[in-house]
């Protein structure tokens, strides 16, 4: 049985699917052997693959801990709550005004942090969306111009331009969000030739095309857009605040507990406490991996990895059509 994992990207499960699934043949000499449909089939099949393997992981990340909380929980807070209970005086008991009002305060900072996190981020993810549909329309009018600008998918000069677009596609607009806009500056400046500058030099005749300039001008724009909303705006201080502000909710409910234990208002059973202590850890630690898996530039099920892929294969496909077509 094959595992996939979610540092894989499409293409490489595209390689995997065509070797395994359509026989090395067809690896090996694509054009005889397939066609648009078999090729548009193996990433739609790969892309499916990465998908639920990327939502997978994300569930592990937020189901497993919750559950381990949970259990802890439950273990751990009637012991720890009989145990600090003769520490603490009768004055120190559930009618207190301190213990009445920390878990209340606790909570509604606790609230407050939470929702600005989660707007941050939705805010960065919708903006990284936006980019990136404009990103993909630009490079589908780009295709188009120069299939009609170099005459046709039956001109060289044509070919090797839509050989161009099909490298920017699966080096450039393909790149994860585990990957930063510096490490892709890096790699298109320094190692490989960037494709939109050949494009402009294949579509001149002394001066670059007016419609393709134009068009390569905004495809960059959205590049450079993309990048942007996919760098990491809070700083890792942000979760460990969270984490304690949740630690201090959960402490302050122990001690409220032991401190009612003390006062002899409250039974040494603690089944009921011991439920609502669990179900609130539950919570809490759903809650923070949820904001920190969107977070993450690791892939998941919150990035917009998954609906990259989705965009990007209409693209692909359609340059294979043409690159099959011409071969």
């Amino acid at each position: 049985m094959v595992r996939f994992s979610s540092h894989q990207s499409s293409d490489d499960l595209a390689a995997l699917v065509d070797g395994r699934v359509l026989g090395a043949g067809f690896r090996k000499s694509r054009p005889e052997l397939g066609t648009p449909a078999k090729v548009g089939a193996v990433r739609w099949l790969a892309s499916g693959m990465w998908a639920q393997s990327t939502g997978f992981l994300t569930t592990c990340r937020v189901v497993v801990p919750s559950l381990v909380a949970g259990a802890l929980a439950v273990t751990l807070f009637s012991r720890v709550c009989r145990a600090a209970a003769p520490r603490l005086t009768r004055q120190l008991g559930a009618s207190n005004p301190l213990v009445l009002q920390t878990i209340p305060l606790l909570g509604l900072v606790f609230s407050v942090f939470t929702n600005n996190t989660f707007q941050a981020m939705y805010e960065q993810q919708e903006a990284a969306l936006l980019a990136l549909f404009r990103e993909v329309s630009c490079a589908k009018s780009l295709v188009e111009q120069l299939t009609l600008v170099l005459g046709g998918a039956s001109e060289p000069a044509c070919v090797a331009a839509l050989r161009c677009v099909q490298r920017y596609a699966s080096r450039d607009l393909r790149r994860r969000s585990d990957q930063s806009a510096a490490q892709l500056k890096l790699a298109i400046g320094d190692r490989i030739p960037d494709p939109l500058e050949e494009l402009l030099y294949l579509s001149s005749v002394g001066a670059p095309s007016e419609h393709v300039y134009a068009t390569v001008k905004d495809l960059r724009a959205a590049r450079a857009a993309r990048l942007g909303a996919l760098e990491r705006k809070l700083p890792p201080i942000q979760f460990v605040l969270l984490y304690a502000l949740a630690s201090a909710l959960l402490a302050a409910l122990v001690l409220q507990t032991s401190a009612a234990i003390a006062a002899g208002t409250s039974s040494t059973h603690l089944r009921f406490e011991t439920t609502v202590f669990a179900l609130l850890a539950v919570a809490l630690v759903a809650c923070l991996r949820i904001l920190q898996d969107i977070w993450s530039p690791k892939s998941g099920a919150y990035n917009v990895d998954a609906v990259l892929v989705t965009c990007v294969m209409g693209l692909e496909r359609q340059l294979d059509d043409l690159l099959i077509l011409r071969e």
